[in-house]
C-alpha cells in the first residue's frame, strides 16, 4: 500500500480530533484488509473483491462517530420523508436478504400454504413410520435435528443445505423399511 496519510485538522475541540483519528485509522485499516499490503495481494484483490468507495467512508464514519440522538433523528427523518428513496440510497435494501430461518423465509415467499407444505415435507418420515407402526429412533432424531436447524438457518435456500436434506430424506423411508423387516412386523 505504500505510505498512508491521514489528514487531520484541529479546530480546538478534542472530541472532533478524536473522531477524526478513529475515522482515519479505520479507513486505512479497512483498505489494508480489502486491498492487501503486498503486490501479490493487490493483484489478487483486483480480481476477487471490489469494494465501493462509499463503504470505506461509511465504515470510517461509523467507527469515528459514536451513537448520538442527532444522527439517529437525521436518519429516521430521511427514512420517514422518503429522502433516501428519492436519492436512490435504498438499492441495497431492495435486495433479498436471508432471514436465517427457513420457516420465516418460506412464509415470506409462499405464505401459509408454503409453510404447511414445508411442514408436511419435514414430517413425512414421521408420519410414514407412524402409519407403519414402526418408528425408528434414528428417524425421529434426524427429523428433529433438521427441523431444529431450520430455525437458525435457511438450509433449503442454499445448495449445500439441499445436498444435505435431500439425500437424508430420501434414505429415511429405507431406514423405516429396514427396521420393519428387522423386527419381522
Amino acid at each position: 500500500m505504500g505510505y498512508v496519510r491521514i489528514y487531520i485538522y484541529f479546530d480546538g475541540n478534542r472530541g472532533h480530533l478524536d473522531r477524526m483519528i478513529r475515522s482515519g485509522v479505520m479507513n486505512v485499516y479497512a483498505r489494508w484488509l480489502a486491498e492487501g499490503s503486498s503486490m501479490g495481494a493487490n493483484i489478487s484483490s483486483d480480481y476477487l473483491i471490489s469494494v465501493p468507495s462509499w463503504f470505506y467512508s461509511g465504515l470510517s464514519s461509523y467507527f469515528g462517530e459514536t451513537w448520538n440522538s442527532d444522527v439517529d433523528a437525521h436518519v429516521m427523518d430521511g427514512i420517514l420523508t422518503q429522502r433516501y428513496a428519492d436519492e436512490g440510497h435504498t438499492v441495497h435494501y431492495n435486495r433479498r436478504f436471508n432471514a436465517h430461518n427457513q420457516y420465516t423465509e418460506t412464509a415470506l415467499a409462499s405464505g401459509l400454504p408454503g409453510v404447511l407444505a414445508l411442514l408436511a415435507f419435514l414430517l413425512a418420515p414421521l408420519l410414514l413410520g407412524l402409519r407403519r407402526r414402526q418408528l425408528p429412533p434414528l428417524v425421529v432424531a434426524l427429523t428433529f435435528i433438521v427441523m431444529f436447524s431450520l430455525l437458525f438457518e435457511s438450509m433449503l435456500e442454499r445448495q449445500m443445505g439441499l445436498l444435505f436434506v435431500g439425500p437424508l430424506y430420501a434414505i429415511m423411508p429405507l431406514i423405516i423399511n429396514s427396521s420393519q423387516n428387522k423386527f419381522g412386523r
